[in-house]
């Protein structure tokens, strides 16, 4: 009834909420096949609609939501990349007086921060501290405090590894404010080792230890005795310098 030549609008449409549908069947049934058409369908609704209007808004932030989900799945870093730019293009079509605007900055921020600790892990950690730090600035601005935390942290960590010790210090310090506020005792745990790590290899054994020592304590409320375990040698050693006692082994932290 709506062929793409004689009715362009109709028929992006339409794709669009062919689209849909296939992505809450694919939510019900977890078929990958349905994920991947309506990717496919609303990169073919985008063809047509008119740049800017309200069906291309909504297809390009929809499209953004299932390459997100098909990250997910795969880990593959193109579907993030190709997530933020039609995340960022919805963003900038949506007029300053846009209702939904702040919410749009949100989903780029936490899709940056992603792609952004993604890209630390492979060791790209200039490349990935950037995405890091254009995500912070976004994601200050909105309501989600857990991705927050989450995007402090990374940015901490991508700190620590490039051994910009003293910034990752205060990253590390404020993901752990917020983590507190949150009650969320996961992201506390992960933040004081950290900390605690940071704050030994820079002598700070006194402040170190008691991050630490925090740290493993909360994993042990979280029955993640293994994660607990990995803290114990650095704990101990710097438990042992701190008592005035020479450590038998070198320490790496």
């Amino acid at each position: 009834v709506y062929p793409r030549d004689a009715f362009p609008v109709d028929w992006a449409m339409t794709q669009g909420n062919w689209a849909g549908a296939l992505q809450q069947r694919w939510e019900l049934t977890g078929t990958i096949a349905d994920l991947e058409q309506a990717i496919f369908l609303w990169q073919a609704a985008l063809t047509v609609a008119v740049p800017g209007s309200p069906s291309f808004i909504n297809d390009q932030y929809n499209l953004g939501n299932a390459l997100l989900r098909r990250y997910e799945l795969t880990q593959a870093r193109e579907d993030l990349e190709a997530a933020i730019q039609a995340y960022e293009t919805a963003f900038t079509a949506l007029s300053p007086e846009h209702y939904d605007r702040p919410a749009y900055r949100q989903k780029v921020g936490e899709v940056e921060s992603a792609l952004g600790a993604e890209l630390v892990r492979e060791g790209k950690w200039h490349q990935g501290l950037d995405y890091l730090l254009s995500s912070l600035d976004k994601l200050s601005q909105g309501s989600d405090l857990t991705a927050h935390a989450n995007a402090l942290y990374q940015t901490g960590r991508a700190h620590e590894l490039m051994s910009n010790l003293a910034t990752a210090r205060t990253y590390y310090r404020d993901a752990i404010r917020l983590y507190d506020h949150l009650q969320d005792t996961e992201g506390q745990a992960r933040s004081q080792a950290r900390l605690g790590s940071v704050l030994v290899s820079c002598g700070y054994l006194e402040k170190g230890v008691h991050a630490l020592t925090t740290a493993h304590a909360l994993y042990l409320q979280l029955e993640q005795a293994d994660k607990a375990a990995e803290l114990t040698p650095i704990l101990t050693a710097a438990q042992t310098i701190l008592q005035g006692q020479p450590v038998e082994e070198s320490l790496d932290v």
